[in-house]
C-alpha cells in the first residue's frame, strides 16, 4: 500500500512539473520589448544607478517586501517546525515514520496551493491591501498548527485543508507582490526591483528555518519525546 501511495506521488508530481513546462515554453510570451540581452541591459536606467540610488529604491520596495518576508517567515515555520510533530493518528505521534507519512501528505497539498494561486494572476491580480492581508492569515495558520500539534485537538486527513490554505496564502503574496511591482513601479526600474524584492522572500524562509528548529524542539517536548529533536527548546 505504501508503494503505490508513493508511486502515486511520484507520478503527479510529474504532471506537475509537466504542466510548468508546458506554461512556460507554451503559454508565456515574449515581452513586447523582446527578451532582455546584454546590450540593451547595459543602456539600462539602473545601470547608471549609484549605491545610494539603488539602497534608496530598494527601500521604497517595503510595501512588497514585507508581506514576502513575514508570509515566507511564517510559512517556513509552519513547515519546518510545526508539521514534523504530526501523525494523523495521534495516539502515534511519537513514531517517527508516522510524523513522516503525515508531513509528505501535508506537503504534498501544500504545493497544490502554491501551485494553483500562483497560477491565479492570468484571471486576477489583488491590490495592496489584500497583499496585506494575506501574510498575517499566515501567522493565523502558524499559531493554528502550532498551538494544535501540542493539544492535539484536531486530527486525521481533515488537517490537509489548511495545508493547502497555507500553499494558497503563501504562493499568493509570491505571485501578487511581484505582478503588482510589475505593475506599479516605473518601469525602467521594474527589472531591478523584481530582483531586488526577491531578498525578502529569501531572508523571510533563512529566519523561518532557523527559528523551525527551536520551534520543534519544544514541541516535542511538550509532546514528550524531547530527544527525538534537532535541536533542544530554550525554554527547557
Amino acid at each position: 500500500m505504501k508503494k503505490a501511495v508513493a508511486w502515486v506521488r511520484v507520478v503527479v508530481g510529474q504532471i506537475i512539473v509537466g504542466i510548468f513546462l508546458f506554461s512556460y515554453f507554451g503559454i508565456l510570451k515574449a515581452p513586447p520589448q523582446g527578451w532582455p540581452t546584454k546590450e540593451t541591459r547595459a543602456n539600462e536606467t539602473t545601470g547608471t544607478m549609484t549605491t545610494k540610488e539603488r539602497f534608496k529604491h530598494v527601500l521604497m520596495l517595503w510595501p512588497y517586501m514585507i508581506p514576502l518576508f513575514i508570509v515566507y517567515f511564517a510559512e517556513y515555520l509552519i513547515q519546518a517546525g510545526a508539521w514534523t510533530s504530526y501523525s494523523f493518528d495521534p495516539s502515534q505521534v511519537s513514531i517517527p515514520e508516522n510524523r513522516d507519512e503525515a508531513y509528505l501528505w501535508l506537503n504534498f497539498l501544500y504545493q497544490w496551493g502554491v501551485f494553483i494561486s500562483r497560477s491565479s494572476t492570468i484571471l486576477f491580480v489583488l491590490n495592496r491591501t489584500a497583499l496585506w492581508i494575506m501574510p498575517f492569515l499566515q501567522i493565523g495558520m502558524l499559531l493554528l498548527f502550532s498551538f494544535n500539534a501540542t493539544h492535539q485537538f484536531w486530527n486525521g486527513l481533515s488537517l490537509l485543508v489548511p495545508a493547502f490554505i497555507t500553499g494558497l496564502l503563501g504562493g499568493g503574496v509570491y505571485v501578487n507582490a511581484f505582478t503588482l511591482i510589475s505593475k506599479e513601479v516605473e518601469q525602467a526600474y521594474v527589472e531591478f526591483s523584481l530582483s531586488a524584492a526577491s531578498v525578502a522572500d529569501t531572508l523571510g524562509i533563512i529566519g523561518g528555518d532557523i527559528l523551525a528548529m527551536f520551534l520543534q524542539g519544544c514541541i516535542y517536548q511538550q509532546l514528550g519525546f524531547a530527544n527525538q529533536a534537532d535541536v533542544t527548546c530554550p525554554f527547557a
